[in-house]
């Protein structure tokens, strides 16, 4: 509750009852509005939270490529991936950090990206 109500309340309740209804009815006023206001402000953060969730998204879809410093993929999943700044491959990561291509394994891998699923067979 802000100062203003309090100061309302307490000369709504002193001795001249002429301003009582009036003091009275600002401070609920004002209370009400300072709830609207909190909720706003709240809405707004989630707004913002979820604004840049999709831009994060769109990211991913303009340039689908992740940095192996910002995250890896889960374990033995086939991932494109990128090394020595060109070549490109599909590999798996292993859980114990490795990324294996066919038998042999590989260390300066610099980005990924998770593969599409296969299509789905005709019937």
């Amino acid at each position: 509750m802000s100062d203003l109500v309090d100061r309302l309340r307490d000369y709504s309740e002193g001795p001249t009852s002429y301003w009582e209804p009036i003091c009275s009815e600002a401070a609920d006023r004002i209370e009400e509005l300072e709830i609207e206001l909190e909720t706003a402000n709240h809405d707004q953060a989630w707004q913002l939270d979820h604004i840049s969730g999709i831009e994060f998204k769109i990211e991913e879809l303009e340039n689908p490529w992740i940095s192996v410093d910002d995250r890896l993929p889960d374990s033995m999943n086939r991932s494109c991936l990128s090394y020595d700044g060109a070549e490109i491959s599909w590999a798996f990561y292993t859980s114990d950090g490795k990324w294996v291509i066919g038998n042999s394994f590989f260390e300066d891998i610099t980005h990924w990206q998770p593969l599409p699923p296969p299509p789905e067979k005709a019937e």
